[in-house]
């Protein structure tokens, strides 16, 4: 069987949706960055969940948040963090440094 540019024995099917999902971007603001004490996370939305991982990978720390909050550092060593945010809205990695 020989249909358009596809050939085979069985029935050509037109595949028309492949890919990745488009991502919205949304504006998030961590500051101050780097910081000593703590972070003021502001976002669009009504609330986010936060994962808070070491360069390793390791969660260290999960939260659901609101624009405005203002997460505290001083438990944390000095080194570089990665924020993960999502929500509907947001979707968004960022890395943190704690001096």
């Amino acid at each position: 069987i020989v249909e358009n540019t596809c050939a085979d024995t069985s029935a050509c099917y037109a595949v028309n949706d492949v890919g990745i999902d488009a991502q919205t971007t949304t504006s998030v603001s961590i500051v101050p960055n780097p910081t000593d004490i703590h972070v003021t996370i502001t976002f669009e939305g009504a609330e986010a969940t936060l994962s808070i991982l070491d360069l390793n990978g390791k969660v260290l720390s999960t939260a659901v948040i609101v624009s405005g909050d203002q997460i505290d550092m001083t438990n944390f060593e000095s080194g570089v963090y990665i924020f993960k945010m999502y929500s509907d809205t947001v979707r968004t990695v960022s890395r943190v440094v704690k001096r």
